[in-house]
């Protein structure tokens, strides 16, 4: 009869879950304030011309490898 009990204390998959769709829970609300501003963004660089997010990230990229690149030409 012990074999058909599920266990849900401590470790087992039901209390991960839970701690993971608490996780979830907390942070949906950030996640849609970044789809809010990556829109925006998006519509600024459109209109007027300005950066966005992944503009951002290539320029951070270039620097990384121009950094990169600099350190090994004065070693």
């Amino acid at each position: 009869m012990q074999n058909n009990i599920k266990r849900s204390g401590p470790g087992s998959k039901s209390e991960s879950l839970g701690i993971q769709k608490e996780m979830i829970r907390k942070n949906a609300p950030n996640r849609r304030k970044r789809v809010l501003m990556n829109f925006v963004g998006r519509t600024q660089k459109g209109l007027l011309g300005t950066m966005d997010v992944e503009d951002r990230q290539e320029v951070e990229e270039h620097l990384r490898v121009n950094e990169i690149t600099e350190i090994n030409d004065t070693t």
